[in-house]
């Protein structure tokens, strides 16, 4: 099972990152769940990211998660807030019974070099590539910290 991450960031939050090699039919054993999605590569990535957070939090009912008007996932009950990322062969979780989290995998990619100027502002992009080396990883972080600020909206 390739389970790469697994951590306990504190008593009360989890944080998982799983390669899907899996075919769908494992995910969807293994969750009960048949998302009404066409695009296989979407729908597999689906049932790994929820498959995850069951393994990290199995008391969380993956048939009662909806989604926000935003397209964020959540439950009716707020006993854990949760945030599921995927991107490419990855999925990413983290769940909390204390608070709010988010998450969000990406790849680095020089494409996003082409991008930068729709998400970023000038002074983030300065202290992105004083901070971080190399371009495309410091704007694939600023890509991310804006996806998971969006998704909290």
């Amino acid at each position: 099972m390739p389970l790469l991450i697994e951590q306990h960031i504190d008593n009360a939050a989890k944080i998982g990152v799983w390669q899907i090699e899996e075919p769908e039919l494992f995910f969807t054993a293994q969750t009960g769940l048949d998302p009404a999605i066409q695009h296989p590569r979407k729908r597999i990535q689906h049932l790994a990211a929820r498959f995850l957070l069951n393994q990290l939090e199995p008391s969380i009912s993956l048939q009662a998660i909806r989604s926000a008007p935003s397209g964020k996932p959540l439950t009716e009950s707020e006993d854990f807030h949760f945030s599921l990322s995927h991107c490419g062969n990855y999925t990413a979780a983290i769940v909390s019974s204390s608070q709010k989290v988010g998450i969000d995998i990406e790849q680095i990619q020089t494409r996003i070099l082409k991008l930068r100027q729709k998400f970023l502002m000038p002074e983030e992009e300065l202290l992105l590539t004083q901070n971080i080396h190399g371009e495309a990883e410091a704007y694939t972080f600023g890509w991310a910290i804006k996806e998971i600020g969006r998704a909290h909206v």
